[in-house]
């Protein structure tokens, strides 16, 4: 199993945000987001998804997935806080040109807040093959990850919360790179 990291976006430190992504290689592929969040003053935070039909939203879960001819998708938020979901479909302002219809979804926080560490799991798959697997939250002060099981492997996968070099802590496991995968 092998993971890419990429840091996009401005540092937490500007006050505004940072996106970590970790692309795992292994049985089925999985594809990890790390949004750190900071917000000038207390504001919801919203997520949004799209695609050519409807998704099948699990509102409990905070999970979704969508399958199309030859492929699909399941995502899950493992976010700290409460999300509201909304689908519709179509555009405003409608398109000009002819454009196929879309579906979106918002998952949004239902409070506000100053700051948010928010996990995005997105694992794609063939149609007809969706994958079973779980993934369970971790946070320490120093990192944010999950434990992921799939195909009766559980993976850790963490993000350093600080730049490239800090020493960060996880599930006792100690890293000092943007990702952890063990």
């Amino acid at each position: 199993m092998a993971a890419r990291a990429t840091n996009t976006i401005a540092p937490r430190w500007s006050g505004c945000c940072r996106r970590n992504v970790a692309f795992v290689k292994g049985d089925a592929p999985v594809i990890v987001i790390y949004d750190d969040l900071v917000a000038a003053q207390p504001a919801t935070f919203q997520f949004m998804l799209h695609a050519l039909k409807a998704f099948e939203v699990d509102d409990k879960a905070a999970q979704l997935s969508v399958e199309q001819p030859k492929a699909g998708v399941t995502v899950r938020y493992l976010s700290p806080a409460p999300l509201a979901f909304r689908q519709w479909d179509g555009f405003e302002p409608k398109p000009k040109k002819p454009f196929p219809n879309q579906w979106h979804v918002e998952a949004g926080t239902q409070d506000k807040r100053d700051a948010l560490g928010m996990l995005t799991v997105i694992v794609p798959y063939r149609a007809g093959q969706r994958a079973d697997w779980k993934a369970e939250r971790l946070e320490t002060a120093t990192a944010i990850g999950m434990h992921l099981t799939l195909g009766g492997k559980t993976t850790l996968i963490g993000f350093n919360k600080a730049a490239t070099g800090t020493k960060a802590t996880l599930d006792g496991t100690n890293f000092d790179g943007p990702v952890l995968l063990r």
